[in-house]
């Protein structure tokens, strides 16, 4: 799991860290017992506010028994050329969205199970190691393409429809791979021909990166936390739930959603829903032991 670094301020990096711990306990609660990484680029080390911070600790010596490794992994920007490099500043940051791609060189593993570290687990989602062909992948709610339930049909279907109207936008929160070193060469050789062809950054990149090879997790698995009236029964049929907006660990007061009420990302149901997993992980002392 990686956050997805930013560059942040000490309050954001908090907010991240506090967002990170949340899901790694939501996930040993859905009583998954496999081997979780904290996935972190080595770049991050000479930023300021990450070598000032002590609440980093509380990640970095994470008890052993909770099955968590910290696995350093290289930028894929360090290969780049300082030409390239300031091609990102005309990009809107989208640079930093690249950052994730290193995943692709945990070649120690077979099978990797990709979060961002603003999610929380609902239920099992172990089966995704095994059940589909991989990469696997969410279609984001907010591209063109309307979800529908996986089969053989709507895969055949999605390739027709990547040569016709071009990639869907894949959602890069959460997806399923097996990696590969060559492949992350292959990703740094396609970036490197110009990245300002990716408008939504890594999401786009990986659409076209993966086009016409790739698979669909069933979209009713991932929910968004978006302005809808989202109720018991979507709730139930769902197993990974996204923290879109301003995080709740970032919201001054924790009983009010601090996103706005007209806006995209309000849902006072899973904003308390993620503070009722925060309270569950510090009364079962999840990072005391």
């Amino acid at each position: 799991m990686v956050g997805g670094w930013q560059q942040p301020s000490r309050e954001v990096l908090v907010g991240m860290i506090e967002m990170l711990k949340v899901a790694m306990y939501s996930i040993r609660r859905s009583g998954s017992v496999r081997p979780i990484l904290i996935v972190i680029p080595r770049s991050v080390v000479t930023e300021e506010v990450w070598t000032a911070s002590t609440e980093k600790d509380t990640i970095l010596r994470t008890p052993l028994w909770m099955g968590v490794e910290v696995v350093w992994v290289e930028d894929v920007l360090d290969s780049m050329d300082e030409q390239w490099r300031m091609s990102l500043v005309d990009t809107h940051s989208k640079g930093r969205m690249y950052k994730k791609l290193g995943v692709f060189n945990l070649t120690e593993w077979d099978t990797v199970i990709y979060l961002d570290a603003d999610q929380i687990i609902l239920r099992n989602i172990d089966v995704l190691f095994d059940t589909w062909p991989l990469p696997a992948f969410v279609i984001n709610s907010s591209g063109s393409v309307n979800p529908l339930p996986y089969s053989y049909f709507t895969m055949s279907l999605h390739y027709l429809l990547n040569l016709l109207i071009g990639p869907v936008v894949l959602n890069s929160g959460m997806f399923v791979f097996q990696p590969n070193a060559s492949q992350l060469v292959h990703m740094r050789d396609k970036l490197s021909q110009g990245v300002q062809a990716y408008a939504d950054g890594n999401q786009e990149f990986l659409s076209h990166f993966f086009h016409g090879n790739w698979y669909q997790i069933p979209s009713r698995l991932s929910l968004g936390k978006m302005n809808r009236g989202y109720g018991k029964d979507t709730l139930c049929g769902a197993a990974i739930l996204h923290y879109f907006g301003v995080k709740p660990a970032r919201c001054p007061n924790r009983t009010v959603d601090c996103n706005s009420k007209e806006g995209l990302f309000y849902s006072p149901i899973l904003y308390t829903l993620w503070w009722q997993y925060h309270d569950m992980m510090i009364a079962d002392g999840f990072f005391n032991s």
